[in-house]
């Protein structure tokens, strides 16, 4: 049985698929990724095992990329699937408190002064706005 697959996101001639139940297993994306870059329309495979993703760059249609990576066994993967990155019941409770708003505008403000990495700032700081926004109501 093949590995599911869902695409995270797509835009002209790059997808990110996401194979959670292989997760850690980079002999498993050393492989796929070494399949995947001797198609013909592949420019590049970008693997990470630890998130569970594959990038690729391509000049095809995503339908036949799709049905070539099931037809070589690396995984299955239907187009009208939605990604399912649903958040667990217990973080979606805590993203409910006030003190996740102002602790992703805590963090990022402190991004910005700090100009460190540990997380964009920009992305702290619009996910207290939508969290804001969802909650806002309650």
């Amino acid at each position: 049985m093949l590995p599911n697959a869902f695409v995270c996101h797509e835009s002209l001639g790059r997808v990110r698929v996401r194979i959670r139940e292989k997760k850690y297993d980079l002999d498993y994306f050393s492989r796929t990724q070494a399949t995947l870059s001797k198609l013909h329309y592949t420019d590049w495979v970008e693997i990470k095992a630890l998130t569970a993703s594959i990038l690729i760059k391509h000049n095809t249609e995503l339908k036949t990329l799709l049905s070539d990576a099931e037809e070589l066994g690396l995984f299955g993967c239907a187009l009208d699937a939605q990604a399912t990155d649903a958040p667990s019941p217990v973080l979606t409770e805590a993203m409910q408190s006030p003190w996740m708003v102002k602790g992703l505008l805590a963090l990022g403000t402190l991004q910005i002064l700090r100009g460190s990495p540990l997380a964009p700032a920009s992305t702290l700081l619009m996910d207290a706005y939508r969290l804001w926004l969802a909650n806002r109501n309650r």
